[in-house]
């Protein structure tokens, strides 16, 4: 029914868009081709959960499908209905995830190269992050490039977590929500079901993969040299990870919620990989531990992971860049008559460039911040 209902809407909408076929597009289209692609994609995401009968209304089913395209992870299902859906309602689910991990217009850019249009708007316009590098002239070969390296990732990660157990079905849909990092898990009780440490830690390392910029995993394969992670915001996350790694891990053996080393860095890189990429997975109830944790665990989720990665957040060069902005305006207001350069990766960065990304943080809290009173405003606390 759902592949029909589909079908049907690409059959209606591809001749009502025949005579109005162009070579290029504006900026200001670009932008409208890329958002009505997600809501679209939600809404016909959500067909097979409302006509299966799995959520109560249609707009749940929208919601699913939206947060599983975006890689947000949120659910309106119950933990019954997650423990007792058929395998095939939750391998949809799940998938989803993977589509929008690497972003829909990519993917059909990647697909469908008869679109025949200037599609490097469309890729600029759904980049995740502030900049992308190129990894090839030709943008379709780019968005190829990016998905073979996705895909590629995903069947090693598949294959690895069948090495350690699980059968395929729970290997592809876990693996689905790692590399795309979305964290939905036909499994109400997430990565805790399976209690096994290796799993977890192999899901971390596919987690903090993805949290990088898939353009230098492209050159580091093209290359076949590590040396292309030794970019500033690859060891930028890095330190961060690494520091909330550490507080969690000191703060979990002081407060004795863990009393073996082992467990409690387990517990700390695993949900530290989990929520600086945006995944969600939880192998504990870190409701319960110190406020110091949840702190680190907010912090880093707004940091996120890196610019054109498939984790979520402000992303690193963000922070990065604002922190070296910060210190040559204070440096500046020091010694007036000295020039100073913001430079990243040796490149000098335009000023032009700290504007957007200072207007982007100062956008995003404010969306927070009034998220947060709307919440409120409904009850919660």
């Amino acid at each position: 029914m759902s592949i029909l209902l589909c079908f049907a809407t690409a059959i209606i909408l591809n001749f009502w868009g025949k005579q109005g076929r162009v070579s290029t597009c504006s900026p200001k289209e670009a932008v409208c081709a890329v958002a009505l692609s997600w809501i679209i994609a939600a809404i016909l995401g959500g067909f097979p959960l409302y006509i299966g009968g799995y959520v109560p209304t249609f707009l749940d089913a929208c919601f699913e499908a939206m947060s599983g395209f975006t890689t947000t992870g949120s659910s309106i299902m119950t933990s019954t209905a997650i423990d007792t859906m058929p395998r095939g309602i939750a391998m949809w689910r799940n998938e989803t995830m993977f589509l929008g991990g690497m972003g829909i217009v990519v993917l059909v850019i990647a697909i469908m190269p008869f679109l025949g249009l200037n599609t490097a708007r469309l890729f600029k316009a759904e980049s995740p992050g502030p900049s992308l590098e190129k990894t090839s002239p030709r943008v379709k070969e780019m968005a190829g490039s990016l998905w073979k390296i996705y895909v590629g990732v995903t069947i090693i990660g598949i294959f690895s977590l069948m090495a350690l157990g699980l059968d395929f079905f729970n290997a592809t849909t876990h693996v689905f929500a790692a590399v795309s990092t979305g964290g939905f898990s036909p499994h109400s009780a997430s990565t805790a079901y399976f209690a096994s440490p290796a799993v977890d830690f192999c899901l971390a390392f596919l987690m903090l993969f993805c949290s990088l910029n898939f353009s230098v995993h492209f050159f580091a394969l093209k290359n076949r040299s590590l040396s292309a992670y030794k970019d500033s915001e690859c060891r930028f996350f890095f330190a961060v990870v690494a520091i909330a790694v550490a507080i969690v891990t000191v703060t979990l053996l002081r407060d004795k919620t863990y009393t073996s080393l082992f467990e409690a860095f387990h517990q700390a890189f695993f949900h530290v990989s989990s929520l600086i990429s945006t995944t969600g997975f939880v192998s504990a109830d870190y409701g319960h531990w110190s406020h110091v944790c949840l702190f680190t665990f907010l912090t880093v989720m707004m940091i996120g992971g890196c610019a054109g990665s498939t984790a979520g957040g402000i992303k690193c060069i963000r922070f990065q860049i604002a922190f070296k902005g910060i210190k040559a305006q204070l440096a500046n207001t020091m010694h007036p008559n000295a020039v100073y350069t913001v430079r990243q990766n040796g490149e000098p960065v335009r000023e032009g460039y700290l504007l957007s990304i200072a207007l982007f943080i100062v956008l995003y809290f404010s969306f927070w911040g009034i998220a947060i009173l709307l919440s409120c405003m409904c009850g919660n606390d």
